[in-house]
């Protein structure tokens, strides 16, 4: 491969587009000074890749692009591409031609290109790695590099050999391993942090979740169970209520036909006692007229009396008229008080005249016998007889029948009059009760309302608590998670504190093993403590050395580096405060700083630490000023004349000499170093706090279950003693209902009742005197008898004496005769007096009128009615009333018949009644059952809606065949027992340990690979080491033996070497040039002349040469310092690998020219404008042969 053609455009002094083309041997660039040589160099550093600006020879990158001259403005825009030839293969692609192309804008933008396609800075650099072409070899020897050479430390120069050595990728590759072994062991201490946390979670979680498991398999069984056994239940109280409303319907109908029997049997009732009551009034109105027309005969038997009493003594009947009417007119304010009497007289009369008209027909008839033919008479006295014992078996049959009336309506009327008592009795118990049941069932509601108002407050205060009980349930599994969280953090921190998570490995190494190590203080961020505010300010300031180890003495870190390379645990950097003088900020400047606005102070001024440490931390920080902000850094740092270093709270820096870095990305590992002890603190104050907070909020929520409970309990027990009391209550209402109809029948019944008592003791009355008269008639009949008996033996006994007989029975009867009209008369004038005292005032004067009428009558002289008339109204008079006696008892008797009748349909309608009243009674407990059935059912059915959102057609659906209700209800109470047991149930405890088990064992299977990964990296790095070891001892031992070689053939004799400055660390050994020009002792390489080390150096890239071939190589006046002599021999020394190497040389040296294959001269024709002159000298060579 060689160098083909280099393009610049705007490249520094290059305005305009200039193209160098490369050939083989050497090609020199020559010009006089300032006209841009140096940038030729300076471009083909830049686009193989320099980052530096600093070795661009400027301050920032877009220095490099054209800034213009008095005559040309300023470009944006720099480029350059460096063509090379790589028909060989020597870099790793599969182009023959590889352009390399950078560009640059003014507003900072770049563009990297490989033949023109698109890449990354990394590719370009990546492309030249170990090719001997990267920017730490020695194939391009910019000015002052050779003195920098042998100026810089030995482990510098360790790099130009590496990179002959090809090794620096493997470094590189090892960095990156190293990075990645440093992010890997990050990513662990997270993933450990993480851990920690999770397993102080998963122990709860599990015991969370196991219960919430436990809570959700006995919830879905008693789930399952419970709403069976509700639908069994259901099921069992619809058959019930079904086999009940059968019962009920047929008590109903039962009921009915009593009803309809009873209203039946009531219509007839009632017809038969308007029909007996028209029979009574039928009756009264007969027994009115019998009444009348008895007083009618009486006062015609008075005419009668009258008319005979005026033929007699006419002057007499007149004194006697006005004495009647005197006493008339003086008893008639006795009538009221003698009509008992009357009445007792009249009886008595009528009997009498009765039996005088008996007598007097006995005695008639005597005489007719006797006077008639005996057998004629004995005839007749045995048909009397006859006709007198049939009316004495009537008269009997007709006593029995008014007895047993009389008996009949004596007991009637009694079990009536115990009726009304017994209905009185039940009427005032009825109304007791009734008031009795209408005071509970007020009472009752009361007691109901106030019932469900405790049950709305209780389901009220219920309600509030299980909603403050979840919420506080809630909270303590907030709190149990937010106590895990803080307690596994806390107990991570402590781990990570004792093992120094966070740590570099060889710091890490030290601290762990700072109890077998003599002197070890502490690192640097344990031995200060740094305020929140300033912890991003410190942490900038610091950087990697707050993991510095604090060590007593020099010897102390001398153990610990050589304990780190005994076990390879790393590198560490130790301040021994033994050496360690601290710094700190002028007063001056202090003062300068203090007065602008936004200064805080020096930095280590606002951390606190051991006063044992003092030098360190005053060291580290004592030169640095913390200010508020960046723009109050900029005014700080301007004050101080950015003599020191000011960096703001959020870390943005002003450095020494202005330059400012600052921006946003990831936080600093180092950070939390600062915060661990503070944070662990905090954090077990949190976890007392957290454990108090939540001991005392499980305390709360303990009174809280037992409250629940307790209400619970008691909203089951108003619910329970609401729906009993719902029963009662309808139960009284439906008594009051029952009692209050109870109470109107028996008003009714005992007004009818009443009125039955009346009607019997008026008939009662009546049949008394019915009775009475039948009994004297009997007697009369009994005498009758004996008396035909006495005369038919008397008849056939008596032969003689018949005259004298006759005569005496003439007389006997006469006797009766005239008796027997007196007791008429008298019987007429009781008639009189009783119809006078009857009608009262109206009878006594029709009696007076009556009285003056005839007295008027007889003082006009006028003629009274004749007797014959009198007579013959009189015996009309008797014939109407047999008839209207005759028509009476004709009414009586069908009047009893009728009472009968209504006494037996009552009995029996009464019975009727009773029967259906507790059939009433039967149906309506029924009712009440139903009624009962269909809250349960409801309940149930709203318990299966509201409970478990299911109806009873899903559940009976889903219902299984098998199973047992005895069983299920000791399973369902066994399993709520076992629910209530458990306590408060997490049912999120489920989900959560599941995440956290997975994330968990994710993170572990995580930790296994990045633990593989670690141990991989470890031996990559180590394998890598070995090989690094390998190639460089192969390499290094190469160029020394060529250094060996050729730096005598550079000198002209002498002898040098190079030596390992520690041989068993291959991988940190750094590498001394000893030189030995001829004529002068061995001696250091800072003793040799300028010549002799520039010559020395180039000996060296000659024998790296020698080594490791390079295609092309760049030397910017590295052959300035030597004299004609060594010039002449360096330029002889080019041709030797002109073959191999292609060299591009910047000389002002003649030797160095006349050894060039091509001459380049940069001149400047325009100022600040490079301009490029060629010449092929080959060319010039042969012409000149040729001429």
């Amino acid at each position: 491969m060689q160098l083909k053609r280099l393009e610049i455009k705007g490249f520094k002094s290059f305005a305009d587009k200039t193209v160098l083309d490369f050939t083989k041997g050497i090609t020199a660039v020559v010009g006089p000074n300032g006209s841009g040589k140096s940038n030729i160099i300076e471009a083909i550093r830049w686009v193989m890749g320099e980052q530096s600006a600093k070795t661009l020879r400027g301050g920032r990158m877009h220095d490099v692009i054209f800034s213009g001259t008095d005559l040309r403005k300023s470009i944006n825009i720099a480029e350059v591409t460096l063509v090379l030839d790589n028909q060989d293969g020597f870099l790793p692609v599969e182009f023959e031609e590889v352009s390399v192309t950078r560009r640059i804008n003014r507003n900072g933008d770049s563009d990297y290109l490989i033949n023109k396609e698109n890449c990354r800075l990394k590719d370009i650099v990546d492309l030249f790695m170990d090719s001997g072409l990267g920017k730490e070899s020695f194939s391009i020897i910019s000015q002052g590099q050779v003195e920098a050479i042998f100026n810089s430390k030995a482990e510098d120069r360790r790099a130009i050999f590496e990179e002959a050595a090809g090794v620096f990728k493997y470094k590189t590759q090892k960095l990156k391993a190293e990075r990645k072994l440093f992010e890997t062991q990050d990513n662990l201490d997270r993933v450990q942090d993480i851990l920690y946390e999770l397993t102080a979670q998963l122990e709860p979680l599990k015991e969370q979740k196991d219960i919430a498991e436990s809570f959700v398999k006995q919830k879905e069984e008693l789930t399952d169970l419970d709403i069976a056994l509700s639908v069994m239940k259901i099921d069992e109280y619809v058959q019930d209520q079904k086999s009940s409303k059968e019962k009920a319907e047929q008590f109903s109908r039962h009921a009915l036909q009593l009803t309809q029997e009873i209203d039946s049997n009531t219509q007839v009732i009632k017809e038969k006692k308007h029909a007996l009551h028209e029979v009574e009034t039928r009756r009264d109105a007969i027994h009115d007229q019998h009444i009348e027309s008895i007083k009618q005969i009486e006062r015609t038997e008075a005419s009668l009396r009258l008319v005979e009493e005026q033929e007699k003594h006419q002057d007499a009947f007149l004194s006697e008229k006005q004495g009647l009417l005197d006493r008339e007119e003086r008893q008639l304010c006795e009538l009221e008080e003698q009509m008992a009497d009357v009445k007792q007289t009249y009886s008595e009369q009528s009997e009498q005249v009765s039996q005088l008209k008996d007598d007097y027909t006995q005695k008639e008839d005597q005489l007719k016998r006797l006077l008639g033919n005996k057998e004629e008479a004995m005839e007749a006295l045995r048909a009397d007889y006859i006709e007198a014992m049939q009316e004495k078996t009537s008269l009997k049959n007709e006593e029995t029948y008014l007895t047993r009336q009389l008996n009949q309506t004596s007991l009637s009327s009694e079990k009536q009059n115990k009726a009304v008592r017994d209905v009185t009795e039940k009427l005032t118990e009825s109304e007791a009760s009734l008031k009795e049941k209408e005071a509970e069932l007020k009472a009752l509601k009361t007691d109901l309302d106030e019932l469900l108002r405790s049950f709305k407050e209780t389901k009220t205060r219920l309600d509030d608590i299980e909603s403050s009980y979840g919420q506080k349930a809630s909270r303590i599994s907030q709190l149990q998670q937010q106590l895990n969280r803080a307690q596994a953090k806390q107990q991570s921190l402590a781990e990570m504190q004792e093992n120094y998570a966070g740590y570099f490995a060889g710091v890490k190494a030290v601290m762990t093993a700072k109890n077998q190590l003599d002197g070890i203080v502490g690192t640097v961020a344990d031995m200060m403590d740094v305020p929140t505010d300033y912890t991003e300010a410190i942490d900038v300031v610091l950087g990697a050395a707050s993991q510095f180890v604090i060590v007593e003495d020099e010897k102390a870190g001398r153990d610990a580096i050589q304990h780190l390379k005994q076990k390879r645990a790393g590198r560490a950097t130790f301040l021994p405060l033994t050496t360690i003088k601290p710094r700190s900020v002028a007063g001056h400047h202090i003062s300068r700083a203090g007065s602008t606005d936004g200064y805080i102070g020096i930095a280590s001024e606002l951390i606190q630490y051991d006063d044992k440490v003092s030098s360190v931390m005053k060291n580290l920080l004592g030169s640095t000023i913390v200010a508020k902000d960046l723009q109050s850094a900029n005014a700080i740092a301007k004050a101080v004349q950015y003599s020191v270093r000011v960096v703001s709270l959020e870390g943005d820096v002003m450095n020494a000499g202005g330059s400012m870095t600052g921006g946003g990305g990831k936080r600093s590992s180092n950070a939390h170093l600062f915060s661990q002890k503070k944070e662990e603190k905090a954090l077990r104050i949190q976890i007392d706090e957290l454990e108090k907070t939540l001991s005392l909020r499980q305390e709360e929520n303990r009174t809280e279950q037992e409250q629940r409970t307790q209400l619970s309990a008691q909203l089951e027990d108003l619910r329970a003693s609401g729906e009993d009391k719902r029963l009662a209550e309808k139960q009284l209402e439906y008594e009051v209902t029952q009692l209050t109809e109870t109470v109107r029948r028996l008003e009714r019944e005992k007004k009818g009742l009443l009125f039955e008592v009346n009607e019997s003791s008026t008939e009662e009355n009546t049949l008394s005197e019915q009775l009475k008269d039948v009994q004297s008639k009997r007697t009369e009949a009994d005498e009758t008898l004996v008396r035909l008996k006495a005369e038919m033996d008397q008849l056939s006994d008596e032969k003689e004496n018949r005259e004298e007989q006759k005569e005496r029975l003439q007389a006997e009867q006469g006797e009766i005769l005239e008796a027997w009209n007196q007791a008429r008369e008298a019987l007429a004038s009781t008639r009189s007096r009783r119809d006078s005292l009857a009608d009262q005032i109206t009878q006594v004067e029709e009696a007076i009128s009556a009285i003056k009428e005839d007295l008027d009558q007889l003082e006009r002289g006028e003629e009274l009615e004749s007797k014959e008339d009198l007579d013959a109204r009189l015996s009309q008079l008797n014939d109407e009333a047999d008839e209207l006696r005759t028509s009476e008892q004709k009414l009586k008797t069908e009047h009893s018949e009728l009472d009968r009748a209504v006494n037996d349909l009552e009995e029996r309608t009464a019975d009727l009644q009773e029967r259906r009243s507790n059939l009433q009674g039967e149906k309506n407990q029924l009712d009440i059952q139903i009624s009962r059935l269909d809250v349960s059912i409801d309940h149930l059915l709203d318990y299966l809606s509201e409970e478990y959102t299911i109806s009873y057609e899903e559940a009976k659906l889903n219902q299984p065949d098998d199973i047992d209700r005895e069983d299920t209800q000791k399973r369902v109470k066994l399993l709520k027992r076992g629910i209530e047991e458990l306590g408060p149930v997490n049912i999120g405890s489920i989900d959560e340990y599941e995440r956290v088990h997975e994330r968990h064992s994710f993170l572990a299977t995580q930790q296994q690979d990045l633990l593989e990964a670690k141990e991989k990296l470890y031996d990559t790095m180590d394998q890598m080491d070995n090989e690094v070891k390998k190639r460089f001892y192969e390499t290094f031992s190469l160029i020394k033996d060529q250094f060996a070689i050729v730096f005598p053939r550079m000198f002209g004799g002498g002898r040098a070497e190079l030596r390992l400055t520690d041989p068993d660390d291959l991988l940190e050994s750094g590498i001394e040039i000893v030189a030995q020009p001829p004529g002068k002792k061995l001696q250091s390489l800072s003793l040799l002349s300028g010549g002799e080390r520039a010559l020395t150096a180039l000996s060296l890239l000659f024998a790296i040469i020698q080594v490791r071939p390079i295609p092309f190589c760049i030397l910017d006046e590295a052959e300035a310092a030597l004299d004609e002599a060594n010039v002449t021999r360096f330029g002889r020394y080019l041709h030797e690998f002109a073959s191999d190497t292609q060299f591009i040389v910047i000389t002002h040296r003649k030797g160095t020219m006349e050894e060039a294959d091509s001459l380049y001269g940069v001149t400047m024709k325009e100022k600040g404008v490079s301009k490029l002159v060629s010449v092929q000298l080959q060319d010039l060579d042969e012409r000149v042969e040729q001429s």
